[in-house]
């Protein structure tokens, strides 16, 4: 699909958020927005509640501090632009993967160099992983700042997206395994663009890669912990139990 390009006045009065977790695909459909609105107020951040920018990630290695200030920069901009409406887009992932994914995003937080840690560790980080932070993050974050909770609508799983209007902001909440088949239609009836998805901030192009694509394809866990996993709200909000059964068997020892 060739991105026309759409005249970015039509959104002069709007502030577009790309605003979800790490490693969901946010990256891609941030740089898509930014090549076909180039003159749009596009911004892309994954905290803006009290309790990450002022509790949890002060506390966390450094190399997670620039998303305080960029927490804190969108947060003044908004307060600054009372006028202008603001369009979310936020994304979702499957648990175990994200987790993977983002494993070998930040391993520098616990290792000198990923290619040199065997396989075992890495999977033994992943089987202790307690999947809080992807599990939790639409509670600890995304309504602690917006006010509003997504789970109180029902989320359409076959579609892939749902879009949700509260007060002065409009969301748009994508499935990341149903992206490249919904975008088209998924921004057309939210903001009336058309983007065309690159790929960016892949783990398979980085330092890491090899192991990255072994862990993703042979990785096992416990049947006690996927039903813990699976059988939480995030889960069950957003996929099927057709999609989570598939999942269950492709993950499970």
């Amino acid at each position: 699909m060739v991105a026309k390009k759409n005249n970015s006045w039509r959104h002069r009065n709007e502030i577009i958020l790309v605003y979800s977790m790490g490693k969901v695909g946010s990256s891609s459909v941030y740089q898509a927005l930014k090549n076909v609105m180039p003159g749009a107020d596009i911004h892309h951040v994954h905290f803006l509640s009290d309790k990450w920018l002022n509790e949890k990630l002060p506390a966390m290695h450094s190399l997670f501090h620039k998303n305080i200030s960029a927490g804190n920069n969108i947060r003044k901009y908004i307060r600054l632009n009372p006028q202008k409406k603001i369009m979310i887009i936020t994304l979702v992932r499957e648990p175990i993967i994200r987790e993977i994914s983002n494993l070998f995003e930040n391993w520098k937080v616990n290792y000198s160099d990923i290619n040199k840690i065997p396989m075992d560790v890495l999977w033994k980080e992943i089987s202790n992983d307690t999947f809080e932070f992807p599990l939790n993050w639409f509670d600890d974050d995304f309504k602690e700042y917006l006010g509003f909770d997504i789970y109180n609508t029902p989320f359409q799983m076959e579609k892939g997206f749902q879009i949700y209007c509260n007060g002065n902001f409009k969301i748009l909440c994508i499935k990341l395994e149903k992206l490249n088949d919904v975008c088209s239609e998924a921004f057309q009836e939210f903001m009336r663009v058309n983007i065309h998805l690159s790929r960016e901030n892949q783990s398979e192009k980085k330092k890491g890669s090899e192991q990255y694509l072994i862990m993703k394809n042979t990785f096992k866990m416990s049947k006690e912990k996927l039903t813990q996993i699976y059988g939480s709200k995030f889960v069950k909000h957003f996929y099927s139990e057709k999609e989570i059964e598939k999942l269950f068997n492709k993950w499970v020892e």
